[in-house]
């Protein structure tokens, strides 16, 4: 798994793009590097392009994953918004189990989609 991180200020957000087979490990780093970036620059917009990730995950590690956003950083006022084509369609439960913990996280199948959400979006108040 490869991922680049980096604060786009004219567009106003921080953006991930993440390639290849999932592995569990740098997806977290990847998160930690991401939040930590926002947070240095005052930051509440996350753009997320997963679109080329290769993800054969069960829905317990999707769990544990979007569960422990806080553990790797997210601060609840960012809205997050991620580009995610995943044929299994766990795509709402992701969402769900996000916006449980009080994330503002949405999921979408095109980046266009993505980005007019979270650059139209103010930031979310908890």
């Amino acid at each position: 798994m490869d991922y680049t991180v980096e604060h786009l200020p004219e567009k106003g957000y921080v953006r991930a793009h993440i390639t290849g087979q999932i592995v569990p490990q740098d997806l977290r780093e990847c998160a930690v590097e991401m939040f930590a970036l926002a947070t240095a620059h005052d930051c509440k917009k996350i753009l997320v392009d997963s679109s080329r990730l290769i993800a054969n995950t069960r829905i317990s590690d999707i769990h544990r994953f979007y569960s422990r956003l806080g553990q790797f950083g997210c601060d609840r006022r960012m809205s997050v918004a991620i580009v995610f084509r995943d044929p299994s369609g766990s795509d709402h439960f992701v969402e769900t189990v996000a916006r449980n913990r009080g994330f503002g996280l949405r999921v979408f199948p095109h980046l266009e989609g993505a980005e007019a959400w979270l650059v139209g979006e103010q930031a979310v108040s908890v």
